[in-house]
């Protein structure tokens, strides 16, 4: 059976890497990618990407489309609508916030099964800030929530960041109308090989402001902490998922396909992180001091130094930069404070990927990792500063 993949995302950071796994590595049965892209630029970036691939990494021979589809107004949901209609598997990795595109895409699944008489399947990309604590610069006890236990993820307040989202495609897999699985990676490193965002957020920001500052930065104590995964392992728990939606088909006993039982609600969610492994900010500060001054002179120090924590607004989810009303002052302590997540705590236990599908993170982000994760984001950032 000849199947599609609709991959919305794919000249991001996380959803660049996964398209390249698919053409590297394609599952049995894909045969038509479907890449929309925003831009007739980003449209040549990824075919030149595409063709500057070796032989190892372009083993995908089936048909990739790379239409372009400005993401403005209700033309962009309808165009979503449509494709998502026509693909067996929708790879939502574009955004975790856009709730009118979140139900575009579970519309054109639903209306692809109706007339095709099979099963829409989706894989969203969400984010741990889902459970993350308040942005205060030091540690602080978050509760420990378990992919593996449903309640445990039932349990995470409606107003959480990305939470909006999640629901609707819990509530469309829950309920039949779809089979839907949400991966919520952690503190994710690694520089993506994909054709798009070369870094990711959190350690790439604070590699910035060290530049800016003149050193290496952490907010209040830096003793709050994440979980982590590379790259490379957020991958491939993505990856086999793709394989494990496209294998199933419209074979009962996975999902949800005619006459089967409903699913649990959270029964499709994943954490991507590395187990029994935290992370704390001065630890990642302590990495970018001694690259940024020991190996390549571009500070004095190589000590990090601490920033006050700025006040927060507990209704708000990071800072709006573009807010007219923010004073000079405001923006000045944005240019040197680390973003909102590098403040927060964020733990986890990812047992579901194991439990399911054999997936586990094997790379630990020791100090080696996180000077090596350094290195790559100043070799990007400096060559951006370039053009």
């Amino acid at each position: 059976m000849a199947l599609t993949i609709l991959h919305l995302g794919s000249t991001g950071y996380i959803g660049g890497a996964v398209l390249h796994a698919l053409l590297q590595s394609p599952p049995p049965g894909l045969a038509r990618l479907v890449l929309p892209v925003s831009s007739p630029a980003k449209a040549a970036d990824v075919q030149r990407w595409r063709a500057s691939l070796p032989s190892s990494a372009a083993a995908f021979s089936g048909t990739v489309e790379v239409p372009v589809v400005p993401r403005e107004g209700p033309a962009w949901y309808e165009t979503v609508e449509q494709l998502s209609s026509q693909a067996d598997l929708a790879i939502n990795a574009a955004t975790s916030d856009d709730l009118e595109l979140t139900r575009a895409i579970n519309r054109g699944l639903v209306k692809g099964k109706r007339q095709q008489g099979r099963r829409g399947t989706l894989i969203h990309l969400s984010g741990v800030q889902l459970i993350e604590s308040e942005p205060v610069g030091d540690y602080v006890e978050t509760p420990l929530y378990d992919d593996g236990d449903t309640k445990s993820i039932a349990s995470i307040p409606d107003s959480a960041a990305h939470r909006s989202i999640d629901l609707e495609i819990v509530e469309a897999d829950t309920s039949g109308a779809l089979w839907a699985s949400i991966v919520c990676p952690a503190l994710v490193w690694g520089p993506s090989p994909g054709p798009g965002a070369k870094l990711s957020t959190l350690v790439p920001d604070m590699v910035r402001k060290a530049l800016h500052n003149g050193h290496a930065t952490y907010v209040g104590t830096g003793k709050n902490v994440w979980v982590h995964v590379s790259l490379r392992d957020c991958v491939g728990l993505i990856t086999r998922l793709v394989a494990l939606h496209l294998a199933a088909g419209d074979k009962e006993g996975e999902g949800q396909g005619q006459g089967e039982a409903k699913r649990e609600a959270h029964e499709g969610f994943y954490f991507a992180s590395y187990n029994d492994d935290l992370i704390d900010f001065r630890q990642v500060a302590a990495s970018i001091g001694h690259v940024l001054s020991v190996e390549r002179g571009l500070v004095a120090s190589a000590e990090p130094r601490a920033v006050p924590c700025p006040p927060f607004d507990a209704s708000m989810k990071g800072v709006r930069i573009e807010d007219a009303a923010r004073s000079q002052a405001d923006v000045d302590v944005d240019a040197r404070t680390p973003i909102w997540p590098c403040r927060t705590n964020c733990r986890c236990i990812a047992r579901r990927g194991h439990e399911r599908l054999g997936w586990s993170a094997t790379d630990r982000f020791d100090e080696e990792a996180r000077r090596q994760d350094v290195r790559d984001c100043l070799d990007v950032i400096l060559a951006e500063t370039k053009k």
